[in-house]
């Protein structure tokens, strides 16, 4: 049951990673994702790039919830996203509200991503 849970918990969490790489297709999502118009394309480049590798964390949190032997790799890489991005939010300066509304959804999924660990920790039977 406690692998169940944690599989559960690394798919829910593998599709918010995966929704903001819709940006690296259409560019014009960053308006809508993050409150900030791409007005040069290096900063279109930027975020699109940014997109791509929250899809792949999320790609990886399925491939985790399938493949047993990545699912330490892809919990850690998850919540090393989440985290980072949380800590720079709390000491930078102030954001958008969409800015501001991604730290928060971090902030919910990432202890989601520790519980999924001790789930797993848990259905090991230690």
């Amino acid at each position: 049951m406690w692998r169940v849970l944690a599989v559960v918990a690394m798919v829910l969490v593998g599709v918010v990673q995966v929704l903001p790489g819709a940006l690296a297709f259409v560019p014009s999502l960053s308006q809508r994702f993050y409150g900030v118009a791409l007005g040069d394309e290096t900063m279109s480049l930027l975020m699109r790039h940014r997109a791509v590798l929250l899809a792949l964390v999320g790609v990886l949190l399925f491939a985790g919830a399938a493949i047993p032997s990545l699912r330490v790799a892809a919990l850690a890489t998850a919540l090393a996203s989440k985290l980072s991005y949380i800590a720079l939010y709390a000491v930078g300066p102030e954001v958008t509200a969409e800015a501001a509304r991604v730290a928060r959804v971090d902030m919910i999924t990432a202890p989601v991503l520790v519980g999924a660990a001790v789930a797993l920790w848990l259905g090991t039977g230690r």
